[in-house]
């Protein structure tokens, strides 16, 4: 018991008024102390409310997760509701559980004792079945004077953390913890898990914002079929379905908008497909666009706010624009192609895609291709010969200054840095002067 002489009451809010960090009740005018004492954040449901309270169709309520959430701390209990509407005679195509203290209590009796100054309630839900609609609340309108609910929620399968922002809410102790509503599957039942419940005093993330994506493809002239994606940590650098890009008007520029969170940096290329083979866009050293080191690099954005990304063309920092057009020559010399053999200009600007980098003859033994160039930047390339049957002959120049680097896995490439439109004169194939000299 406490001291309670300066403690009189009419009622238990008069009580809870006086003390918000105490769970106080009235008894015959005076506040006394319940069970609890001082409470402090974070609070965790499962330690003081009970899912008691049902509503709609009937569920099974149980605490055996197969797995719990990643990432969070697991705190209070992993929840399964199970819900089968198709079972029933007649379904009132909702139900939901509703976390009470004391259990059974929707507000007849004096609640559990929230510190004030509450700003969010976090959890991890998901489903056993993609796009389970659902939603979460705290509080009742009735029972606790408030009610806070979220948007219908289509549930994937794996876990993923929300939360209810509850700045400013006013109360004097909360009935009703945590509650959510599923609605009926369209066929057969629906599996919701739900963890880690906790209220607190730190206020809820920024909600994520989406991000729209643009790469111009028109330097890599792609055939009919293709498949353009925008990849990166946001989706662990898979090139999957949710990665493609779409060109909706024909204009070679595609577009995506992916929706990230605000202030997480991230790291993410773009990319292309046609059939089997797949090409990351590579980005040189040197690139303003380009972060994390190394031979090539990634593009980097931290986001803010929604946004519609500038163009970019495919492998560099500005829109093709800022291209320039260079044509590559190499002479064979001495050298005989057998029938079926081709000759290759496979480098940076084309993603050392021999199949995009076939040249032409043009006259004697010499060797042509036009190829687009970001100004400015170095970019690696050599040639090379396929013939039926045979492995890919690539040239191996000499470290040359002014024509060869040494990269890292210890090749030598030629290297060109364009700053306007080119014809460069045809050098023999393996070396870094004409042929003949």
């Amino acid at each position: 018991m406490l001291d309670t002489t300066a403690r009189q009451c009419d009622s238990d809010s008069d009580c809870r008024r006086a003390s918000p960090s105490l769970s106080l009740a009235c008894v015959d005018h005076v506040c006394v102390e319940r069970d609890g004492g001082v409470q402090e954040f974070p609070i965790v449901v499962d330690d003081h409310f009970e899912p008691t309270g049902f509503r709609g169709d009937p569920v099974e309520a149980s605490v055996d997760c197969p797995v719990r959430a990643t990432g969070a701390e697991q705190r209070g209990d992993c929840h399964v509701i199970a819900y089968d509407p198709s079972a029933l005679e007649e379904s009132a195509n909702y139900a939901s559980v509703t976390w009470q203290s004391p259990g059974g209590n929707w507000g007849d009796e004096y609640g559990f004792a929230m510190p004030s100054d509450a700003r969010s309630v976090s959890f991890y839900a998901w489903a056993d079945v993609a796009g389970a609609n659902a939603v979460f609340g705290v509080g009742h309108r009735d029972g606790d004077g408030f009610e806070l609910r979220t948007p219908p929620i289509a549930l994937g399968t794996t876990p993923r953390q929300y939360w209810i922002d509850v700045t400013d809410t006013q109360y004097d102790d909360v009935a009703n913890g945590f509650t959510l509503e599923l609605a009926a599957p369209s066929s057969g039942a629906v599996r919701l898990f739900v963890d880690d419940i906790v209220w607190d005093e730190m206020p809820p993330p920024a909600p994520p914002v989406d991000v729209t994506f643009q790469v111009d493809m028109t330097a890599r002239a792609l055939p009919d079929g293709c498949t353009v994606y925008v990849y990166g940590t946001w989706n662990d650098w898979a090139l999957d379905a949710d990665a493609t890009m779409s060109d909706a008007d024909g204009d070679d520029v595609f577009t995506a908008t992916v929706t990230l969170p605000v202030g997480a940096a991230v790291r993410y290329k773009f990319a292309y497909s046609c059939g089997d083979m797949r090409y990351p866009e590579t980005i040189p050293n040197g690139s303003t666009c380009g972060v994390d080191g190394g031979d090539y690099l990634d593009r980097a954005l931290t986001p803010a706010e929604t946004a519609t990304l500038p163009t970019v063309c495919f492998g560099a920092c500005e829109g093709c624009d800022g291209q320039v057009d260079v044509t590559l020559q190499v002479d064979l010399g001495t050298m005989t192609l057998g029938a079926g053999c081709t000759v290759h200009a496979p480098g940076v600007f084309n993603d050392w895609n021999r199949g995009a980098a076939v040249m032409t003859n043009t006259t004697g033994n010499v060797y042509a291709i036009g190829v687009s160039m970001p100004a400015g930047l170095v970019q690696e390339y050599k040639f090379a010969i396929d013939c039926p049957g045979q492995s890919t002959r690539w040239e191996e120049p000499p470290l040359v200054e002014g024509c060869t680097v040494a990269s890292d896995g210890g090749y030598r490439n030629r290297a060109y840095t364009a700053s306007g439109p080119i014809t460069l004169d045809p050098v023999c194939f393996g070396t870094c002067a004409p042929c003949g000299t």
